[in-house]
């Protein structure tokens, strides 16, 4: 087999993971547990913004100074209004990537034929082998497919362009991008591993 064949096999078999993951994975945890567990909070508590305040301000997922913006997107997104969660969370996710990778001395950014810096983007930060050692081949997997590959959600690149009408932000990719972010402020709570 040629090299040419492996790498279309390979992208083949990324592209029908990533539809697998858009089209049956995604609804059903939507559906069937992210939903259900945002109505039952709903229900059962009246979260304010005070409540978030300590699930952002412990994590390492987000950066000092930015936890305001982490708790007006997530409690938008906990009430269902998640064009206001998202257009929030997304670019602060992507700013708290860089600063997780500049922390471990990953450089993000280049300077272009002229000498200017640029930040590198979530289309570029995604992709840094660091990415994949800090939260995991599958949540890379997702997060790549949610925010930035063409061949699945590309929600990032998307809502960055203007691209999304309305009725996006009512879709499974909005909701499961929200409860990631979710997860992953409360995972970046837990105490560093050991070693």
């Amino acid at each position: 087999m040629s090299s040419g064949s492996a790498g279309d096999h390979e992208s083949l078999v990324r592209r029908q993971m990533y539809w697998r993951l858009e089209r049956l994975h995604r609804p059903l945890c939507v559906i069937g547990v992210i939903e259900p567990m945002r109505f039952q909070i709903l229900v059962d508590h009246y979260v304010r913004y005070a409540d978030l305040w300590a699930l952002v301000a412990h994590s390492r997922l987000v950066p000092q100074g930015r936890e305001y913006f982490f708790v007006r997107g997530l409690h938008a997104g906990l009430h269902g209004d998640f064009v206001e969660a998202l257009h929030i969370l997304v670019p602060q996710f992507e700013h708290s990537i860089r600063c997780i990778l500049a922390d471990l001395g990953v450089v993000t950014s280049t300077l272009d034929a002229n000498g200017v810096q640029q930040e590198l983007d979530l289309n570029a930060l995604l992709y840094v082998p660091k990415v994949t050692d800090i939260f995991g081949q599958d949540i890379v997997f997702e997060l790549r497919g949610l925010l930035v590959e063409q061949a699945s959600s590309n929600f990032r690149n998307q809502l960055a362009h203007g691209m999304l009408e309305y009725g996006s932000f009512a879709g499974e990719s909005a909701v499961y991008i929200w409860w990631l972010i979710l997860r992953l402020c409360v995972i970046g709570t837990l105490p560093q591993p050991a070693g």
